[in-house]
């Protein structure tokens, strides 16, 4: 079992990585949010979904799209949105698709024929393979071209039959033929009830394929995000570097001087301890409102041998090649992210307060003595005397 004393160095260093980490983690969220990175990985990945690298075609119209740009912000709508949802990727990938005229809605089925058209038109004339792929998802609806172009010639039929009825239902009572009348209202009532339910089943089967196209587009945001991730890594290991050189952090020296100064290593966990919940919300939520200055000037306050002074410059090569070691040590460390020593943080944490209850468990115990009654003696009676 460790020591109190090793635990106390763990939980030093295990913070000082923690701050670190946070100022590595806000100046990279500076860098991303000048250059909008964010706004840019998404757009590298949405280009690449649609098969437009160069954003000419489909890209291209999908990022001038009304609701993509009142996403955006900055003059001219520079800065790019750094999020789209699904449902808003469908709705404008399918507007662009199938426009539509405002106040004059196209059935759903019209769009569903329209969007098969224009992926066809994709297909052949832009040579990408995204139609190909959203074509294959509206197939797995069951709803193909031809029973949409039956569908679409099945209400023209029906269109006229009414104008055949208007015209009978004009004629005078000697001259109407009733029975023409009838047998016209119940092949229309049928007809009707027929395309009603195809109608039904095109409405759910666009549905279905909006369905489709946003859960592949969701699949497509995951790739997305895991570039991004690694491009953070290896910026934030870059700031960790620079950082811990322009700052002389030495994890070795750190270390050296945690085991060997109490008052140092004493002040170092109790700065641990009250800074857990004080940094709890920093660490869910690292944005570019966090303070890098501040998180700076507690590694001061805390007396740490940090920075740069007529002592710290190394005067020997062994110094040197041990000072490059050292920033090597902590760029690595500060390189896995604030959420990580804060976790690791808060159970060495529990680990040491856990281990101090069972001496304070045992001062209570001894605190209290349970009088046990001699053979044959009562409990809560007095012992008869002696004779």
């Amino acid at each position: 079992m460790f020591g109190s004393a090793t635990l106390e160095i763990a939980i030093g260093m295990i913070f000082i990585f923690l701050l670190l980490s946070l100022v590595c983690s806000t100046v990279n969220e500076w860098i991303a949010s000048i250059f909008n990175l964010r706004g840019k990985t998404l757009q590298s990945g949405i280009r690449r979904l649609l098969e437009d690298p160069e954003g000419q075609w489909l890209a291209g119209q999908f990022y001038d799209h009304p609701i993509i740009r009142g996403l955006s912000r900055g003059e001219s709508n520079v800065v790019l949105p750094s999020y789209i949802s699904a449902d808003t990727f469908t709705t404008v990938l399918m507007d662009i698709l199938a426009p539509q005229e405002f106040g004059n809605p196209k059935p759903l089925r019209e769009v569903y024929a329209d969007i098969q058209d224009r992926i066809q038109q994709m297909a052949d004339v832009e040579k990408t393979e995204f139609g190909r792929v959203i074509m294959l998802l509206m197939d797995e609806t069951g709803l193909t071209k031809v029973q949409l172009r039956e569908l679409a010639e099945g209400w023209e039929q029906v269109n006229v039959l009414r104008d055949r009825l208007k015209v009978l239902q004009a004629e005078t009572a000697d001259q109407m033929n009733l029975a023409e009348v009838q047998t016209l209202l119940q092949t229309i009532a049928q007809m009707e009830n027929k395309l009603a339910l195809t109608e039904k089943r095109a409405d759910q089967a666009i549905a279905q394929a909006r369905s489709k196209i946003g859960d592949h587009f969701d699949q497509a945001m995951d790739r997305v995000s895991g570039w991004y991730k690694r491009q953070t890594a290896i910026s934030i290991f870059g700031i960790a570097l620079v950082v811990s050189v322009m700052l002389n952090v030495d994890s070795i020296s750190l270390a050296s001087s945690l085991a060997n100064n109490p008052t140092l290593r004493s002040a170092v966990v109790a700065a641990a301890d009250n800074g857990v919940e004080e940094l709890r919300g920093t660490v869910g939520e690292l944005t570019e409102n966090s303070g890098t200055q501040d998180l700076v000037d507690e590694l001061n306050q805390l007396g740490l041998p940090i920075g740069w002074n007529a002592q710290t410059i190394p005067s020997t090569p062994a110094e040197l090649v041990n000072r490059i070691l050292g920033w090597i040590v902590t760029t690595i460390a500060v390189s896995m992210g604030a959420p990580f020593w804060f976790d690791l943080l808060s159970k060495v944490s529990s680990l040491r307060i856990a281990g101090n209850k069972p001496d304070k468990a045992a001062q209570r115990v001894q605190s209290v003595v349970i009088p046990v009654p001699a053979p044959g003696q009562v409990v809560g009676t007095q012992a008869p005397p002696p004779n």
